[in-house]
């Protein structure tokens, strides 16, 4: 175990919190330590979270799964954080129950605090740990899907936790020959998770950005809207996630959304790419200066240079943040 100073409690938290390796021994050794206050925990400190998502890979299996486990809700109850956050919302919750319009999770929160025998309000998910080496794909969609589930009503530390176990697995998976790199990411995200990660991305170029309902989008996925000193400037953003390149119909779609919305521009987003030549979608958007069209080259290259070159390691993050944000927008 790395050498920590006890003397003064201070000192020792920014030591272990603000080095990888003391950070990961610190957590499969915690009994060593004189309060378990002295560490991160629930998810991975802010400033070595990358460092420790590196190391992943070289991790023995029993040590990647205690640090997985320490990820993991543990079904142990209420935290006093959920406690507070859901009081807050209980009204809302119990109006929601008698109109039949509640979730599981607020079904089992209205038991636990009504003393009514009942499973934790978040469920146990350290069993997929069994997983962990055998069926590791498995592992990670139960993860996600747990997730995905409960998003609007986890803590901040429980989503960034459930995050941080993605990242860490996915950082594992990527030490496999064979494993998807950005590109391959980008492939084989859903179509929803392609409009939510451009949300993201055109929010990192500064532009305030609004993701469409999909019963009624109108034609467009996102819009997004850059103000200036006395000017605003409307993009409309469409998301094809095709296996096939996006042909001339759409993107003559797209043009009559523009006209419709009275846009600045317009712009198509499609990692499979679009048809060339002749009375291609290609052509029309060459003779249509309002209309972009982005491809998966182009696109890699943006993520990277405004989320950074690990975004696809953090595409659960980053999803999950924006279907949160979603549901608690109605």
């Amino acid at each position: 175990m790395a050498t920590v100073s006890y003397d003064d409690p201070l000192l020792g938290y920014e030591a272990l919190n603000s080095d990888a390796q003391a950070w990961i021994d610190a957590m499969l050794h915690s009994t060593h330590l004189p309060s378990t206050s002295w560490l991160v925990r629930g998810k991975l400190p802010d400033g070595i979270r990358d460092e420790i998502i590196d190391l992943a890979p070289t991790l023995s299996t029993a040590d990647y799964v205690a640090i997985l486990r320490s990820l993991l809700p543990s079904g142990v109850g209420l935290s006093k954080m959920e406690a507070f956050g859901l009081a807050i919302i209980k009204d809302e919750i119990v109006d929601r129950m008698k109109r039949n319009l509640s979730t599981e999770y607020e079904r089992r929160y209205v038991a636990t605090v009504t003393g009514q025998p009942s499973a934790a309000p978040t469920p146990d998910l350290t069993w997929i740990l069994d997983l962990a080496e055998l069926k590791p794909a498995a592992m990670r969609e139960i993860a996600l899907s747990y997730l995905g589930a409960h998003a609007q009503w986890l803590t901040d530390t429980a989503i960034d936790g459930l995050s941080d176990f993605l990242e860490m697995t996915r950082s594992r998976a990527l030490s496999l020959s064979n494993a998807p790199g950005p590109l391959g990411v980008l492939e084989n995200i859903k179509p929803l998770e392609l409009e939510l990660l451009c949300a993201e991305l055109w929010e990192s170029m500064g532009y305030e950005v609004v993701v469409t309902p999909a019963s009624h989008d109108g034609g467009r996925d996102i819009v997004v809207t850059l103000e200036g000193v006395g000017t605003s400037v409307t993009i409309l953003i469409e998301c094809k996630q095709w296996h096939n390149p996006v042909g001339v119909q759409e993107v003559r779609a797209l043009r009559g959304v523009l006209d419709d919305y009275d846009s600045a521009k317009a712009i198509l987003v499609a990692p499979g790419g679009f048809t060339s030549g002749s009375g291609s979608a290609t052509e029309f958007a060459a003779r249509h200066k309002r209309i972009e069209l982005v491809s998966a080259d182009r696109l890699l290259n943006l993520l990277a240079e405004h989320l950074g070159e690990r975004w696809h390691l953090r595409i659960d993050n980053i999803i999950m943040w924006r279907l949160r944000f979603l549901a608690e927008r109605g």
